[in-house]
C-alpha cells in the first residue's frame, strides 16, 4: 500500500470516528461519547472538529497527489470551520468567558467528568485542532515550506495524543491534560484520534515539496 493511500484511509477513519461521536451525543449513546461513563467525554465540538479534520486530511492528500481542484474548494471551508470553533473556544478559555459555542449544538451536564466548563474541550485539544487547521490552510498553496509545516503540525499533534494515551495507561491525569480549574481532560478516544491524525500529517509531509 502506498503512503498516500494509507493517508486517505486514516483520514476517512478520523472523519467517521468524529461522525460516530456526534451521533453518540445526538442519540445519547454513552459508549460513543466516552469509553466508560467514569471517563472524560469527547465533547460534541471535538467530534465535529474530527469529522471536519478527517475531510481536511483527505483533501490535503488529494492535493499532494495532484488532484488539487476539489481540494481548493473544500479545504477553505473545513479549515475555517475548525478554526472558528476551536480558536474561539481557546480564546474564551484564556479570557475566562463562555461564548455559547460550548453548548451551541448539545448541552453537557454540569457534573461532567474532569470537565472545567461543560462542553469545552481540553486546552490541548483546542490547540491541536488549530494546528491541524493551519496545516490545512498551508496546503492551499504549494510552497517550499509545506513539508515543514505538515511535519511540525504532525509531530505536535501526535506527541500530545501519545502523551495522553500514556497518561491513561499510567493513571497520571496531568499527562492527559486534566488540570483542575484550568483544563478539561483529553478524552481517551480523542487522544487516539489525534495520534492517528498527527501521524497522517507526518506521512503526508514526506510527499510534500
Amino acid at each position: 500500500m502506498d503512503s498516500m493511500r494509507a493517508a486517505r484511509i486514516i483520514a476517512v477513519t478520523v472523519s467517521f470516528a468524529g461522525l460516530a461521536g456526534m451521533l453518540g451525543w445526538y442519540f445519547g449513546i454513552q459508549a460513543l461519547k466516552s469509553v466508560h461513563p467514569a471517563m472524560v467525554t469527547m465533547k460534541f465540538s471535538t467530534a465535529l472538529s474530527f469529522f471536519l479534520s478527517g475531510i481536511t486530511l483527505y483533501f490535503i492528500a488529494q492535493s499532494l497527489s495532484g488532484r488539487a481542484s476539489v481540494a481548493q474548494a473544500v479545504l477553505p471551508a473545513t479549515t475555517l470551520m475548525i478554526m472558528l470553533v476551536m480558536a474561539t473556544l481557546l480564546a474564551s478559555a484564556f479570557f475566562g468567558l463562555e461564548t455559547g459555542i460550548e453548548d451551541l449544538f448539545i448541552e453537557e451536564e454540569a457534573a461532567a467528568v474532569k470537565t472545567t466548563v461543560p462542553g469545552r474541550p481540553s486546552l490541548v485539544t483546542m490547540a491541536d485542532f488549530v494546528a491541524l487547521a493551519a496545516a490545512g490552510m498551508s496546503s492551499l498553496v504549494r510552497h517550499r515550506r509545506q513539508r515543514k509545516v505538515l511535519f511540525a503540525a504532525g509531530v505536535f499533534i501526535t506527541a500530545t495524543g501519545v502523551a495522553a494515551l500514556i497518561g491513561y495507561v499510567l493513571g497520571i491525569e496531568s499527562l492527559y491534560f486534566s488540570w483542575p480549574g484550568v483544563s478539561t481532560g483529553m478524552a481517551l478516544v480523542t487522544a487516539f484520534l489525534f495520534t492517528l491524525a498527527g501521524s497522517d500529517l507526518i506521512i503526508m509531509s514526506r510527499s510534500a515539496s
